[in-house]
């Protein structure tokens, strides 16, 4: 992880145009120091790690209790009584899961309790495939409302 962040802070100093060097006299460390860091051949303290952090205009936050998605996340007993609950005893939440477990899976996000994180994904499905249904119907009765008016237009331009 300490490479990953050591390689964005490299990037950011190329974003905003600045030198090893010119990160250096903000930090007021040695001129090569920064570079030294950024090849690894040498660490900062931890001060001078969250001094070069605030410089480049990063937030440090320490993610205390978090984790990634396990590998094979599944609901867990009390999150499928949940699902029966909320959606009823026939509802098929194994796309979903699916689709949950490879959005988290790429994207390395942390939680600190997976199964709430699920429950939430499937209420935003519920809410966004109540929407989209809706939406869906309005753009179609949309559509045959211009077609009608084509359909008007070319009739009056044959007559």
């Amino acid at each position: 992880m300490y490479k990953y962040a050591i390689k964005d802070l490299q990037e950011r100093r190329q974003h905003l145009g600045l030198s090893s060097q010119e990160v250096s006299e903000k930090l007021g460390v040695s001129d090569s120091l920064v570079s030294l860091w950024e090849c690894g051949k040498k660490q900062p303290s931890t001060i001078n790690f969250f001094n070069w952090c605030q410089v480049l205009g990063f937030n440090i936050i320490l993610n205390v209790h978090l984790t990634q998605i396990p590998k094979g996340f599944t609901p867990s007993f009390d999150t499928k009584q949940w699902i029966v609950k909320e959606f009823g005893e026939r509802y098929n939440y194994e796309n979903e899961l699916k689709i949950f477990n490879n959005h988290y899976r790429a994207s390395g996000t942390t939680k600190s309790d997976w199964h709430y994180a699920f429950r939430s994904w499937l209420l935003r499905a519920k809410k966004y495939t109540t929407n989209s249904s809706n939406t869906s119907a309005g753009t179609e009765e949309r559509r045959e409302r211009i077609h009608n008016v084509f359909a008007i237009g070319d009739k009056r331009g044959q007559g």
